[in-house]
């Protein structure tokens, strides 16, 4: 299992990246994370960069959830449009209705602003409703690469339909969890193989291919 640091903002990145490669940063991560400001965007960037790394930014303009307002999406939009102009390599966000679907127009608007960085779709499922294959194939076709799901929501039996269907759309199902046991679990399983990524700050497990 190949661990990455979620970290906030600038100050621990120095030590942390001499130990990895991959590194993830938000602003407020007490209250969930939230984008980190354009300086630390810029300053951090460099950095990893200048060490070989890879970095990853959390696009999200407040706490709670990911039915944003218009200006909010603006917000996103130029964040997302600023991360790519100083080289990031990675971005999760998202944004939904009031009726807990993903937000097709604004979602295609993200992701026209995030170009040229790996997508990640963040783990939205808990008030979502259950993505069907139309769903995943928008969401592939549109540029997302990785969608994230957690693991302390739903057994990994239960996830099972939803991973099936995501990589059927070649996208990439990301398990997420606070109990490491969950998703070595599903590293471990034949037909789901995944290198995984723990988010060291709460603890949290993520899987990749």
């Amino acid at each position: 299992m190949i661990e990455v640091p979620i970290i906030e903002n600038y100050t621990t990145l120095p030590e942390i990246i001499t130990d990895h490669q991959r590194v993830i940063i938000a602003d407020n991560l007490t209250a969930g994370g939230t984008t980190p400001s354009k300086g630390v965007m810029a300053e951090s960037t460099l950095y990893v960069h200048d060490h070989d790394g890879s970095i990853t930014f959390i696009i999200k303009p407040r706490q709670g959830d990911y039915t944003y307002t218009d200006t909010e999406l603006k917000i996103m939009e130029a964040d997302l449009l600023e991360a790519q102009q100083l080289g990031a390599d990675e971005v999760i966000f998202a944004a939904t209705t009031a009726n807990h679907e993903i937000d097709a127009e604004a979602m295609a608007n993200l992701i026209a602003a995030a170009g040229g960085m790996t997508i990640t779709l963040a783990a939205i499922w808990a008030s979502v409703s259950t993505p069907d294959f139309q769903t995943f194939s928008q969401l592939a076709d549109s540029g997302v690469e990785h969608v994230l799901f957690d693991l302390d929501t739903k057994d990994q039996d239960d996830w099972a339909g939803f991973i099936s269907k995501a990589s059927a759309q070649q996208l990439i199902p990301v398990p997420v969890s606070k109990d490491s046991k969950k998703t070595e679990r599903v590293y471990s399983t034949a037909s789901f193989k995944f290198r995984c990524f723990r988010l060291t700050l709460f603890q949290r497990f993520f899987c990749r291919k």
